[in-house]
């Protein structure tokens, strides 16, 4: 397996702006200059500055970092389309990214999309004659709650579900998922879920929420997307998001 690497490109995208009035605002040129223009007015882009090779993980304060300072003219291209579009390598045969409430705030308060896809290869010397493809995917989100005044018994009571650990763990529930093929497309599912409960999650003083998901991402790519209404919702509970990659060996 090739060791872990990441690129996260910053792009928006207008119908009555320019490439260059973009940079203008932004204050830097795009760095693709299509030789052919596809639309009348092409996207600007960046590519965030840093090390391809290495672990996403430890990337993700500088892609913060590098967000923040350019917060003021991305929220004056309020009227754009805004998307940070990561594609990542990850560790096998497990890797772990955990995206900060503070980033997720970030990302809200920009209205930017955040789009993470993966590239696993799996092809080998020895396995010439497999293509390294593989359409089989599994996926578990799971909501935490923890918190040091309330015990599991009582945030138990005020969200009306059982929690699925013992008494003495944080609250913690399997979100249902049905009838759908991939990650991405369950998030409307997600959604639904945590927009059902989130004035009483947010009743909890000092409560740390999570949305852990346990993921097994199809071969050679996957990809999931945290649209505007998924980090509104995500922003408003102060919540943290664990996504943990399992690949088959």
């Amino acid at each position: 397996m090739d060791d872990p690497w990441s690129l996260s490109t910053l792009r928006v995208a207008s119908n009555h702006r320019s490439s260059e009035d973009i940079a203008a605002v932004m204050r830097m040129p795009s760095d693709y200059s299509p030789r052919r223009a596809k639309r009348v007015n092409p996207p600007w882009t960046a590519d965030v500055p840093t090390n391809r090779s290495g672990r996403l993980g430890e990337k993700l304060p500088d892609i913060e970092r590098y967000l923040r300072d350019g917060a003021d003219a991305l929220e004056s291209l309020a009227d754009c389309d805004i998307d940070l579009r990561t594609t990542w390598g990850p560790l096998s045969p497990r890797d772990r990214i955990m995206l900060s409430s503070a980033f997720l705030g970030l990302l809200a308060r920009l209205r930017c999309w955040f789009i993470l896809d993966t590239s696993i290869s799996k092809w080998t010397p020895d396995s010439p004659d497999d293509d390294g493809e593989s359409d089989e995917t599994w996926w578990r989100p799971t909501l935490r709650v923890d918190n040091a005044q309330y015990s599991a018994a009582q945030i138990e009571a005020l969200v009306g579900q059982p929690s699925a650990t013992p008494p003495d763990q944080p609250w913690s529930v399997e979100i249902p998922t049905e009838g759908v093929m991939r990650l991405v497309d369950s998030f409307p599912q997600v959604n639904a879920y945590l927009r059902e409960r989130v004035d009483v999650l947010v009743s909890i003083p000092d409560g740390r929420i999570t949305l852990a998901i346990d993921w097994l991402p199809r071969v050679p790519q996957d990809g999931i997307t945290l649209d505007l209404d998924l980090l509104a919702v995500l922003d408003r509970l102060r919540c943290t998001v664990t996504l943990d990659t399992h690949i088959e060996e």
